[in-house]
């Protein structure tokens, strides 16, 4: 066979043919660097700087400063996915025309970059399906090679990631940790359960293949088990530790708490302030305005989700958002103050009204569904 066909595996190179296997696992790189260089970094820009928020209404386009810097992460990862969709273009073609294959892969890497502007669902929908054709398409030249006895996906290394590496002598799978705190995380899973088999018959230098794969399976139910069990203690320590950390702290540091509370308010007044066209207080009623065709998409549970955000930014600007005790009293008289309007005409979409004199947090949080009064179907533009 020519060595214009010779399979090329690495992530990056523009010799050779790439099969389907190794596609998805340069695809799921690719997914983590975006993670690290895009979503994680915006999200966490949100809990810094709350008023971000505040560019992302509802009623509104995305700002351009978001847009722009898409756009050139979709440069980024559209000039790494051009060398895997070459070789897959390649392979899936089998001939060797380069022009012919230069030509078709180039068009695929521009509508892959078309996902990442500002085209609406069509864009998305484009960049997902070259993605997921190249990565199902049978090769002509990968296609007829003998199903490798090793490569096959690791459960185990899917569910156990870092924990089922140390057993496996992986070590690489400790990256999980710290991606674990962004949006790479479940991308890095899919790398590892694609590569599992892989890193681990030749990091312990196995010799017999169906040992391999029985000792292989019987890990992937261990940590199908273990893991969940894993998390739920580890979460509870976790929680548990953290919260007598910072009851100490806070009880010698009370200008460290009532900084805390402040950044928690800031971010709570931002989304929701996002979230409607325009908020106003006038004679002691807050007035949030929201598009009616917005409205009227929403299931009546993501309305009274609506309705207590919009009550919880009038609790927090009448300072009483972390007041303790007498906090559901405090949270129904503003909720009674609360209406939302239609942004088209004004018209009343949701309101609430129920007398807390006289009722304790248990009557009342038992009640509070019963004070909802919702127009569903308001009149549109």
């Amino acid at each position: 066979m020519s060595s214009y066909f010779e399979e090329n595996r690495k992530f990056l190179g523009l010799n050779g043919v790439l099969g389907r296997r190794d596609f998805i696992v340069n695809c799921m790189i690719i997914e983590i660097i975006e993670a690290l260089i895009c979503s994680t970094p915006v999200v966490y820009l949100f809990f810094i700087y709350p008023d971000l928020l505040k560019s992302f209404s509802s009623s509104s386009a995305f700002p351009n400063w978001y847009l722009q810097w898409v756009a050139v992460v979709g440069l980024i990862s559209s000039l790494l996915y051009f060398s895997s969709i070459l070789r897959r273009t390649r392979d899936i073609l089998g001939v060797e025309d380069e022009n012919k294959v230069n030509a078709i892969a180039g068009i695929l890497t521009v509508v892959n970059f078309c996902g990442y502007l500002p085209f609406g669902v069509l864009g998305k929908f484009l960049s997902l399906f070259v993605l997921i054709y190249l990565a199902f398409q049978k090769g002509a030249i990968t296609g007829i090679k003998p199903a490798s006895e090793v490569i096959k996906f690791n459960w185990g290394a899917f569910f156990g990631t870092w924990l089922w590496g140390l057993f496996n002598k992986t070590p690489i799978t400790l990256l999980m940790i710290p991606l674990s705190f962004t949006f790479g995380g479940f991308p890095f899973m899919i790398l590892c359960g694609l590569k599992g088999n892989e890193w681990a018959y030749k990091n312990k230098k196995c010799d017999d293949v169906e040992k391999f794969h029985n000792s292989q399976q019987n890990q992937a139910v261990l940590w199908l088990i273990l893991i969940p069990v894993l998390s739920i203690v580890f979460s509870i320590v976790g929680f548990g530790v953290s919260g007598v950390a910072l009851y100490k702290y806070s009880k010698t540091h009370p200008e460290v708490t009532n900084k805390v509370n402040k950044m928690l308010g800031d971010y709570q007044v931002s989304a929701v302030e996002s979230s409607f066209d325009k908020i106003e207080v006038k004679d002691g009623v807050y007035g949030f305005y929201i598009d009616p065709e917005d409205w009227e998409d929403l299931p009546e549970t993501l309305m009274r989700t609506e309705f207590r955000n919009a009550s919880t930014y009038a609790l927090i600007k009448e300072g009483k958002f972390f007041v303790a005790n007498a906090i559901w009293n405090d949270y129904i008289k503003v909720m009674n103050n609360v209406k939302i309007f239609s942004s088209f005409n004004n018209e009343v979409l949701a309101e609430f009204s129920l007398n807390p004199e006289g009722k304790d947090n248990k009557q009342l949080r038992e009640e509070i569904t019963k004070g909802y009064k919702f127009n569903k179907h308001p009149s549109m533009p």
